[in-house]
């Protein structure tokens, strides 16, 4: 049988038998050969898929009757012989499938892209397991295949890879790639067992009736005076994604918030009146205002239970773009819909008109919001990213404008995790500010990359009629998040001469020279970027570098899905090894303290951290080495993977504030320290 089965391989791949040869023959000779190989263990060949055999099962029998009718040449009757032999092996191998709960166990994995398909297997404790890894689609780190705790490391060869082991105790036993990524695991548990499906996340078991709620509106400007007083409240509503009803959460019945627009140095009175189900808080992100006020519970204020309300006074002392979101469950309530931007102004703009992008994700499988666990984060590795793009809440913005106009766009993105890469179509575009301002001098850019809770400021000038897609473009994927249609009448504002003028603000370059003789001081402190993931060691891993400084996708949504903020912990960690909240960092009022970034690249799971410190304001003066231009006030940036960045941070404001990774699995997963500012006195 094995010469028989050898004779096929070789006449079949090597094309000896051709296309002369009755026509039911071929087609079954044209099966073989895409569907067999070389078994890397037995060295003998096989079918690639159990299914294949049972397909030629059913062929055995007509080929029975065919055997008699083909023409004797020596060839023919070879052929004939050895594909009979062939076809009465698969059929016999279809019919003996090892059984996964008896003698030894055999699984297959296949390397499939970024993942090993499938990536959650159940076996039994003290069964012999013979797992078979299939390394033909494997390209870069998923060459390399690891189990650490069992001192498996092995670089795959493209076809059959198999390890035998036996399972002493039960517990899990991660598998990952080259790249130290927990791409899988193996759930080792007593007695008999099948092979674990997919886990999905339980779902209710009747359909949520969602009739009693009001439907989400878009975002509205709300524009107050110093002293003013305006009431909040966050609640549930139904919002409709592509023609289907979502739970959501709002402020005041809006996904996202109403826009609060002041000027520059007012005092705003916010009572907030909690009519969710569950605890919240408001954090007013990048204002320097009272720490009593920024909604980070055990620090600044409890959590507001619902019915509570609580009254917030806020102080807007820099001019720029802000925004708020709870501090309570951020993966859960933020991604829901909980998000709103306050608008700080100080001067008029030369354009024609403003607009704000609200840059979002929902994550959405068979029609439904893929849910969140009630007392952990899921995603808790990159994050959750969503597959549908929201502008304002919607999946369809648009915008229209005259030729010629100047339109300056607010980009905030207040996505869990994902960056995006935003442009306009080829339109002209000049960078303005970020954060807390405008850039010591505008620049001209081809697009802005911008992290989760990061804000940027662009003017966009469309000087040609037709459509503009606004697009947000990564190394692994194209998106279009809506379109600004440019008609054909002229504008009859013109600004594009002061569009083409890049501007130096000498009054933000004044302020930021005061600074520049520390550009290069020595840091404070250093802080290293990092996570602990259970079940996996430095010293078992192969690390076979990264593509690239940002993961813009999730590259490995099974395995990311499964892990929970209870299963693994990111950190930040000082130079003594404390790490998160055993540390904290000490200033006072009038210091500028120089903070050091370093995100390991040689981490378990390497990845960009947006990181964000509360009530202060610092400059980005350093990345890997090299000193910035164009120095702008920021209160949030985006460390990217491998990168050490140095930021200045002018100490303003009394209080224990938070600084923590903006990617919201990870601050639900421990990522964040502490930055306590003492008076003088």
């Amino acid at each position: 049988m094995d010469i028989s089965i050898t004779i096929v391989w070789f006449l079949t791949k090597n094309k000896i038998i051709g296309d002369e040869i009755e026509p039911g023959l071929y087609v079954a000779i044209e099966i073989i050969r895409a569907n067999t190989k070389m078994n890397a263990h037995t060295k003998k060949p096989q079918f690639l898929y159990q299914r294949t055999a049972v397909i030629f099962d059913g062929l055995l029998h007509y080929y029975l009757n065919i055997v008699s009718a083909i023409e004797t040449t020596m060839k023919h009757v070879i052929l004939a012989i050895t594909l009979l032999a062939l076809l009465i092996g698969c059929a016999q191998t279809s019919q003996n499938t090892p059984q996964f709960n008896g003698g030894v166990q055999e699984i297959t994995i296949k390397v499939v892209g970024a993942d090993f398909i499938p990536s959650d297997i159940t076996v039994q404790k003290g069964v012999p397991v013979r797992l078979n890894v299939d390394g033909r689609g494997a390209k870069g780190c998923m060459t390399t295949f690891l189990i650490p705790s069992l001192n498996i490391r092995s670089q795959l060869a493209a076809g059959d890879n198999y390890f035998e082991f036996t399972p002493q105790e039960t517990g899990n036993i991660p598998f990952s790639c080259g790249m130290n990524m927990a791409r899988g695991v193996i759930r080792v548990v007593e007695g008999k067992t099948e092979q674990t499906k997919e886990i999905k996340m339980e779902s209710p078991k009747t359909e949520e009736d969602l009739s009693s709620l009001s439907s989400a509106a878009g975002p509205t400007i709300i524009d107050l005076k110093d002293g003013q007083t305006y009431k909040l409240e966050a609640r549930e509503v139904k919002q409709t994604i592509n023609g289907k009803e979502h739970k959501a959460y709002s402020y005041n019945g809006h996904i996202p918030g109403p826009i609060i627009r002041a000027k520059k140095g007012s005092t705003l009175t916010i009572p907030f009146t909690n009519n969710l189900k569950e605890n919240t808080t408001i954090h007013w992100h990048g204002l320097r205002h009272d720490v009593k006020m920024d909604g980070v519970p055990g620090v600044s204020q409890p959590e507001i239970a619902p019915g509570q309300t609580f009254e917030y006074t806020i102080k807007l002392p820099d001019a720029g773009i802000f925004w708020y979101h709870p501090h309570v469950r951020e993966d859960k309530q933020q991604d829901m819909g909980l998000a709103g931007v306050i608008v700080v102004t100080d001067d008029e703009a030369p354009v024609n008109k403003e607009e704000i992008l609200v840059l979002d994700d929902m994550l959405i499988e068979n029609g439904k919001s893929v849910p969140y666990p009630e007392d952990a984060a899921n995603f808790a590795i990159m994050g959750r990213f969503g597959n549908t793009m929201l502008v304002n809440g919607k999946t369809d913005y648009t915008l229209r404008v005259s030729k010629g106009e100047v339109i300056r766009f607010t980009l905030v993105n207040v996505a869990n995790v994902r960056p995006y890469n935003i442009s306009f179509g080829g339109a002209q575009m000049k960078l303005v500010g970020s954060d807390m301002g405008h850039y010591e001098r505008e620049q001209t850019v081809d697009s802005v990359i911008i992290a989760p809770a990061e804000r940027y400021t662009i003017d966009v000038l469309f000087d040609k009629n037709g459509e503009y897609f606004i697009e947000n473009k990564n190394p692994l994927m194209s998106y279009k998040l809506g379109k600004i249609i440019v008609q054909n009448t002229p504008t009859a504002n013109d600004y594009s001469k002061e569009f083409n003028i890049l501007k130096t603000n000498t009054d933000v370059a004044a302020d930021i020279s005061k600074f520049s003789k520390l550009f290069d001081k020595d840091p404070d402190y250093t802080l290293k970027l990092d996570v602990d993931m259970s079940g996996m060691t430095m010293d078992d891993m192969i690390m076979d570098g990264h593509d690239e400084n940002i993961e813009w996708e999730d590259t490995m949504f099974d395995m990311n899905k499964k892990f929970t903020s209870k299963d693994l912990k990111w950190f930040i960690e000082n130079e003594n090894g404390k790490k998160n909240m055993d540390f904290m960092m000490n200033a006072k009022i009038g210091d500028v303290v120089k903070i050091r970034f370093v995100n390991n690249k040689e981490s378990m799971h390497p990845m960009q951290h947006p990181m964000h410190l509360h009530g202060q304001r610092f400059l980005v003066t350093q990345i890997d080495g090299k000193p910035t231009n164009d120095k702008v006030w920021k209160d949030t940036v985006l460390v990217p993977i491998g990168s050490t960045l140095d930021i200045l941070v002018d100490v303003t404001n009394p209080g224990e504030w938070m600084m923590h990774c903006h990617i919201a699995e990870h601050l639900t997963s421990g990522m964040m320290t502490s930055f306590m500012v003492g008076t003088n006195s």
